[in-house]
């Protein structure tokens, strides 16, 4: 298995939601807090970010290179270790909700900066937009749990979200 970076999410309105990638056209034309409403209806809003800034989006491949998970690490600024604390490990934790991907492709941006333009073909394509390898389905999402210790105490800590696309239903 090896790990790429597939993407990256700009948020500026503090918000990454995780859809069916159709979803981000269909809702587009609405106000702001419906458009949030249609998202958290048909979608997931990810907890635990820490504002505004640039999210990297990491993909699992398998060996034939197919698309196995991807992850969404939240803690972008990452923690600090005080005196007391040992290695860490990031390992997958609950399962949160099931994404139902009608289209196939999984799209995970911004709700209000979603779009490139494309000048080679007319209007515009969904930003950080993923083919499910399973095809249309419901594919889960867990958080990812940082583990440390500090204090000799054992810390867990929301590192942020996985979602697995071998599982396809």
């Amino acid at each position: 298995m090896s790990s790429k970076n597939i993407g990256e999410v700009h948020v500026d309105s503090g918000n990454i939601v995780v859809t069916d990638s159709i979803n981000f056209h269909k809702y587009s034309e609405l106000e702001f807090e419906e458009m949030f409403e249609r998202h958290k209806e048909n979608g997931y809003l990810l907890d635990h970010l820490p504002g505004d800034g640039i999210y990297p989006i990491t993909g699992n491949f398998s060996v034939n290179e197919v698309l196995l998970n991807i992850q969404i690490p939240t803690m972008i600024y990452g923690f600090q270790y005080e005196e007391d604390t040992s290695s860490s490990s990031i390992v997958v934790g609950k399962k949160i909700t099931d994404i139902n991907c009608r289209s196939g492709f999984i799209g995970i941006n911004d709700p209000v900066n979603w779009k490139i333009y494309q000048p080679d073909k007319e209007g515009y394509e969904v930003w950080n937009s993923f083919e499910c390898p399973k095809g249309p389905g419901k594919y889960p999402i867990h958080e990812m749990i940082l583990k440390y210790k500090k204090n000799n105490e054992l810390v867990d800590e929301v590192y942020g979200y996985i979602i697995d696309l071998t599982t396809g239903m």
